[in-house]
């Protein structure tokens, strides 16, 4: 007999929800309280980093528990409403936090004020505007405009020092700067910069909950068990990187589950490939470029099932809007129309802060600006800019990617455990691929690796398009979606965890549940942070790592590789059971039990 049976027992589904619910919300105001202890001027050494990592530790684990109850309960309305109101609710409760270990907001906030200005937030990097002198005569006019903001508004000059990698320009799409700008013209004048950072928290956690109501549509739309919403709207993860953090991933993120649901309704009516998938895709591309890789999924599939017009149509159409969107950030990396040096003021830094994205080569790191004998200078040439520096140099967190590039790198100020080739091969491949492409020798191991992964992704995402078009099922789509999406992570130089959240929506559509543990393992990458706090410098543990090279070389794999083992073994394990995968599709992911 099945003692905890909810089927036996149906009226306490609610109560086994509301206990889950009650929990997760205590845990969330417990980091709301702990946040006042991340304030930014706060010591590191006096941040409760393994307070707050138990207690998302403990929020994952219930809301697990939440969705296996949910999942063996009856689906009703009432449910339903039960799991969307305390999605709701946590996410009010840590707005009002402070970010904790993050600081991506801040530039959020000053973009939306440079735009809101009238200047592209693509042709200043902000340390130009937070250190050019306001007596200078020969500002530009459009730089005029911004130092005089800063000088003008205290809460935005305190949002501007504390921009993060300051030397570079905005990395961020248009899209997303358009609602930057909406956030800084519904602050108040003269506010603060926690009012400021709350706005823009509010606005980011909107899209948020636009993506929950989504998913829900998609799930009632396909007959899904509407206790799969847990996934997404109780997860710690999406609630710290979204209403604590404020990142603004949840803006692309929404649009692209839009997108896929348009692509999904109109298959069903057999018209798949309709031109409103297309404008959503394009308008996530717009806000933050990742969705762009599910365009040979949705041409494939379309072009499969509708015909090879159809396919290019909805190619071209999603390319053409995408690369509307994104004009301006091109246009608005062009140099300033002054050509000489602008002498600076001294002014306070920003406090140091622990690095997050790391350079492949230290010396090509910003912030090595060169200095007259005059003092301190701007330059007016094309400023640095920070989406070819992302793309081409930056890496955290990642595993795949980490130990090929290791294994390729020549020189190294210590070799990880982990690689295997010899000093003499490494040192030899490097020449010579230097010798052939012309690149510096520092670069070799990091471009071989990028365009080696970006290959690898290319064939496995033509891989997931081609198997979703052996089966009518819109399933299958949304699942080759999550597959592109979370294989484009996996290969990826930088896996932050916020970055998981592009595919999150889409876990209750696969088949391979070990999926499901992939939110929780990212959270320790704030280890990083408690390591790099407590060891700096000097050896962890017996080794001869410091505090981050521990952490890139043996915590990362704890990070890592248990769902990766989890994801081989149960995809070798259905491949010898077919009979038991086609039974496991039709239980659990039409009907969700």
């Amino acid at each position: 007999m099945n003692w905890f049976s909810l089927r036996r027992f149906p009226g306490s589904r609610e109560a086994v929800l509301v206990a889950c619910g009650l929990a997760l919300l205590a845990m969330c105001l417990a980091l709301t309280v702990l946040s006042s202890r991340f304030d930014y001027h706060t010591p590191a050494d006096q941040r409760p980093l393994g307070l707050f990592l138990g207690l998302l530790a403990a929020g994952f684990a219930l809301h697990l528990f939440a969705l296996w109850a949910g999942l063996r309960s009856p689906q009703t309305e009432r449910t339903s409403v039960l799991i969307l109101v305390f999605a709701v609710l946590l996410r009010l409760v840590l707005l009002f936090s402070n970010p904790i270990q993050e600081v991506d907001i801040y530039r959020y906030c000053w973009d939306g004020a440079v735009l809101r200005s009238g200047v592209s937030p693509f042709r200043y990097p902000p340390a130009q505007v937070a250190q050019v002198s306001a007596d200078r005569a020969d500002l530009p006019s459009d730089l005029r405009t911004l130092v005089q903001r800063r000088d003008q508004d205290a809460g935005l000059s305190e949002v501007l020092q504390r921009v993060h990698y300051a030397e570079l320009t905005t990395i961020y799409p248009p899209v997303s700067q358009m609602v930057f700008a909406v956030a800084d013209l519904l602050v108040p004048s003269g506010a603060s910069l926690y009012v400021r950072v709350t706005v823009m928290k509010l606005i980011i956690v909107g899209f948020d909950v636009v993506t929950l109501l989504i998913l829900w549509s998609l799930l009632c739309q396909l007959q899904l068990h509407t206790a799969w919403l847990i996934i997404y709207g109780w997860s710690p993860l999406v609630l710290k990187e979204f209403a604590n953090s404020g990142h603004l991933d949840s803006i692309a993120v929404a649009c692209t589950l839009m997108g896929l649901r348009a692509y999904v309704r109109h298959a069903q009516r057999g018209n798949s490939g309709h031109w409103t998938s297309a404008v959503w895709i394009s308008l996530g591309v717009g806000a933050k470029l990742f969705p762009i890789v599910l365009l040979p999924l949705l041409s494939i599939v379309a072009w499969r099932r509708h015909g090879l017009l159809r396919g290019i149509y909805i190619g071209l159409l999603t390319t053409i809007l995408s690369g509307l969107w994104l004009v301006p950030m091109w246009i608005g990396q062009q140099a300033p129309p002054a050509d000489a040096a602008l002498q600076v003021a001294d002014r306070p830094a920003a406090p140091e802060l622990p690095p997050l994205p790391s350079f492949t080569d230290p010396a090509d790191a910003p912030g090595e600006d060169s200095s007259s004998d005059s003092g301190p200078a701007t330059s007016m040439a094309p400023a640095p800019s920070g989406l070819g520096a992302f793309l081409s140099r930056w890496e955290i967190n990642d595993l795949c990617f980490m130990v090929l590039e290791e294994n390729l790198r020549a020189t190294s100020e210590r070799v990880p455990w982990f690689v295997v080739t010899s000093s003499e091969t490494r040192q030899h491949f490097t020449e010579q691929v230097s010798q052939w492409t012309g690149l510096e020798p520092a670069r070799v191991a990091f471009v071989t690796t990028r365009v080696l992964s970006l290959i690898l992704f290319a064939v496995l995402s033509l891989l997931f398009a081609w198997q979703a078009t052996r089966t009518d099922r819109p399933q299958a789509t949304l699942e080759a979606a999550l597959l592109t999406l979370a294989w484009f992570w996996i290969l990826s130089p930088t896996q932050n965890p916020w970055y998981w959240t592009w595919a999150l929506p889409l876990v209750p559509f696969a088949r391979n549940r070990v999926w499901l543990a992939v939110a929780g393992f990212v959270l320790i990458y704030y280890v990083r942070f408690w390591l790099l706090y407590r060891y700096g410098q000097q050896p962890v543990a017996g080794t001869t790592y410091n505090g981050t090279q521990f952490f890139d070389w043996v915590v990362v794999w704890v990070e890592h590789l248990p769902w990766l083992i989890g994801l081989t073994l149960v995809a070798g394990w259905r491949r010898w059971q077919p009979s038991t995968h086609s039974k496991e599709t039709s239980s659990v992911v039409v009907r969700g039990t």
